[in-house]
């Protein structure tokens, strides 16, 4: 593997940990790449996102309607489609143009989990060996920190999870959970430095471990113990955390998930329908915002343009309305003068008058 071109992955859904862990990868000799210096308004959000690959996976997912992609992982078809257009040699350059000498490249961006399908191709295809760590958090707090519907946290959550198992299998990978994360980060590091066969760097692990790691950036914490169990939807994810947890704690391996995998996977097809429907809806939403956005702009364009143009009317009436003041001005000296003529015309006939008698 020292020879081998090696790319890390940091899987799960938003607001789960996955910035923290990327960050966390430096103390292992991972590189977030080399445009660190000069991406200042990523690094400052502390998102650890390279922009590149954020825009490339944003685009992917817009040429299959990635707005009916925001739940469900990408289809064998659609990846085909994806490398047909040219997308696989994109991706493979991209990833090569990244890679740095010498080090591991870590990389992390959201819809690498429901893209993945796809990079594992660009892995296959760009001679890159690929290891996984995949963040595991709180279903009701990752509910709780979304903005969406709950029940489509939920989707989104389970969904999530399941594509990054499935297509992480015979890699290297680690399952780290967010609040045991929070709760002890050099734990953590060891057993993913451990894990994916790295170095931890005991320098960097202190910083990262004092300085970087916050608990109280930790927001909506919600204790697994206090979680309801209401609904099927619930209960479903109840189940799907309470194993992955014992992952997540070293109780158990991954092998032991794959009874359990199946069956989740074969529970979650009994929703895929209603799934497909929801993010159609959704999809239609998105379109019909984005048209409302487009009207409201060519509105406030119109406004604008009458609004200059009713200036320059109304600048055009004030300047008739002087002409005027200045023609009337005129019109009574006229006026004026007349009037003294004729009164000097007067006094001339009195005077010729007299003169004659």
């Amino acid at each position: 593997m020292k020879n081998q071109k090696r790319v890390i992955l940091v899987l799960g859904v938003p607001r789960s940990g996955t910035s923290v862990l990327t960050k966390g990868m430096e103390t292992m000799g991972v590189s977030l790449g080399p445009e660190w210096g000069t991406q200042d308004s990523w690094k400052k959000q502390d998102l650890w996102e390279d922009p590149d690959f954020h825009t490339l996976n944003l685009t992917m997912a817009h040429f299959i309607k990635g707005h009916e992609r925001d739940i469900l992982s990408v289809t064998d078809k659609e990846v085909e489609i994806l490398c047909q257009k040219g997308f696989l040699a994109q991706a493979s350059e991209l990833l090569l143009q990244k890679f740095p000498e010498n080090m591991p490249l870590g990389i992390k961006d959201p819809r690498f989990s429901i893209l993945l399908p796809f990079w594992k191709k660009v892995f296959l295809h760009a001679r890159f060996h690929a290891s996984f760590i995949i963040a595991l958090r709180n279903p009701w707090s990752f509910a709780r920190a979304q903005t969406q519907h709950q029940e489509q946290s939920f989707s989104m959550w389970i969904s999530y999870l399941l594509s990054c198992l499935e297509h992480s299998r015979n890699h290297k990978r680690i399952l780290v959970d967010y609040d045991e994360l929070i709760k002890n980060p050099e734990h953590q590091m060891k057993r993913i430095a451990q894990a994916l066969e790295l170095t931890i760097n005991p320098k960097y692990l202190k910083s990262y471990c004092t300085e970087y790691v916050n608990p109280l950036g930790r927001h909506f914490h919600e204790p697994f113990e206090l979680v309801h169990r209401d609904d099927y939807c619930e209960q479903f994810m109840i189940d799907i955390y309470a194993e992955l947890l014992k992952v997540a704690q070293d109780n158990i391996g991954f092998q032991k998930l794959d009874v359990s995998l199946k069956k989740w996977e074969r529970q979650f097809r009994e929703i895929d329908s209603l799934l497909v429907l929801a993010e159609k809806n959704n999809f239609t939403i998105y379109e019909i915002n984005k048209t409302l956005r487009q009207i409201d702009a060519s509105i406030n364009q119109a406004h604008k343009e009458i609004t200059q143009k009713s200036y320059l009317i109304a600048s055009s009436c004030l300047k008739i309305h002087q002409r005027k003041l200045e023609i009337i001005s005129l019109f009574r000296e006229q006026e004026e003068r007349l009037h003294q003529l004729l009164k000097l015309k007067q006094s001339l006939e009195i005077q010729n008058r007299l003169i004659a008698s």
